[in-house]
């Protein structure tokens, strides 16, 4: 059951960038499509992310676990370049999606979002320049940070078995069921709330024990950074 726990958050890491997405509805031109943008965005992702499981499982089995970076299990061929163009473009997007929301705080905490009158006095061009600049300055910050800090993958796993899992799996189930429960105190006539009804109920216990799957998770994923698996014997055999 651990094992199926861990893997149920670690594929779930796919969706972190929900925590960007009131930001992304709040750029869009029309933000009532965000429910087909996030569903086609999301089938995309299990697809692309099932695919190279599937591919990497295939390739390698078991041997993976052998190599503390995956680049250094592929070989340096034709397959193994396009491997590792792949693997850059989907951290890239990742990397951007992530990003994003920060960046448009340091924007807001600038005085440089659209319409703010830092941004209507400068004019176009410059507001542009400008914000290109910060977010230009935060990627140098974070790559600094992860070049400079020892074992900072290390780190990463810390902070993803306690802070992602708050941010993409706790929080924004345990919000849900807030708002429900505050539409229903004031919206009695129209609201079910979280458990006004059958369906309610279902959905209510299905997202309660998500997040208690979710919790063993982040506890599970802390133990094995702290005391990792031993290797597989046919790693000595590489």
């Amino acid at each position: 059951p651990l094992t199926i726990f861990a893997a149920y958050t670690t594929f779930s890491f796919a969706y972190a960038v929900t925590c960007g997405s009131t930001t992304v509805v709040h750029d869009m031109r029309t933000p009532t499509h965000a429910p087909k943008v996030f569903f086609f965005a999301f089938a995309t992702i299990v697809i692309q992310l099932g695919v190279v499981t599937a591919a990497a499982y295939l390739g390698w089995g078991q041997s993976l676990l052998c190599y503390g970076n995956v680049l250094d299990a592929m070989q340096k061929d034709i397959w193994g370049y396009i491997s590792f163009v792949s693997i850059l473009g989907l951290c890239a997007t990742h990397y951007a999606l992530l990003l994003h929301p920060s960046c448009r705080a340091i924007e807001v905490l600038a005085g440089l979002e659209d319409g703010s009158p830092r941004a209507e006095k400068w004019g176009k061009w410059p507001t542009l320049v400008a914000t290109c600049c910060l977010r230009s300055l935060l990627v140098v910050i974070t790559a600094v940070i992860t070049i400079a800090v020892p074992n900072f993958t290390l780190q990463v796993d810390y902070l993803s078995a306690v802070t992602y899992t708050l941010i993409h799996l706790v929080f924004p189930p345990l919000f849900y069921m807030r708002l429900r429960y505050l539409m229903s105190r004031s919206y009695e006539a129209k609201a079910e709330g979280n458990f006004g009804s059958k369906r309610a109920t279902m959905r209510s216990l299905a997202l309660i024990f998500l997040m208690l799957v979710a919790l063993v998770g982040a506890v599970w994923t802390l133990y094995q950074t702290i005391n990792p698996a031993p290797a597989p014997e046919e790693c000595s055999l590489l």
